[in-house]
C-alpha cells in the first residue's frame, strides 16, 4: 500500500490529457469533451484547460497533494471553475464547480493521458 501512494505522488503529470465532461447547468445535463494540458513542478501544477487544442483557458493556483489534483480555471466573461481530481494511473477522474449570478454549475470529469 505504501509503495502504490508514493507511486502516485511521485507521478509527473506533464503532458496533454483528454476526455469526458459532463456538465449540469440550470437543469440540464450534457455531455462534451475537454483537453487539459498541464507542466508539473514539484507539486505545482500550470497549464491549460478547454473544450479542445484550440480553446484553451490558463489553470491557475495548481497544486498536487499525494493523489488528489486541485486547480481553478477562469472563464472569460464567466465564472472561476474549480477542480477537484484524483489521479490513478494515466487517469485524471472528479469534479469541477462554478457559480454564476447565483446558480451553481457541477461538471464530471473522467480524462486519460494522451499517448
Amino acid at each position: 500500500m505504501c509503495l502504490a501512494t508514493f507511486s502516485i505522488s511521485a507521478a509527473d503529470l506533464t503532458g496533454k490529457w483528454g476526455g469526458d465532461f459532463e456538465i449540469s447547468f440550470r437543469g440540464e445535463t450534457r455531455p462534451d469533451s475537454v483537453h487539459i494540458e498541464l507542466k508539473q513542478d514539484g507539486a505545482a501544477v500550470t497549464g491549460s484547460a478547454g473544450p479542445n487544442t484550440g480553446t484553451q483557458w490558463k489553470i491557475e493556483n495548481g497544486r498536487l497533494d499525494g493523489s488528489k489534483l486541485t486547480f481553478d480555471v477562469p472563464m472569460p466573461q464567466g465564472p472561476v471553475m474549480k477542480f477537484e481530481l484524483t489521479v490513478e494511473d494515466e487517469r485524471l477522474h472528479g469534479k469541477a464547480n462554478a457559480e454564476r449570478e447565483g446558480e451553481k454549475m457541477a461538471v464530471r470529469i473522467d480524462v486519460k493521458r494522451l499517448k
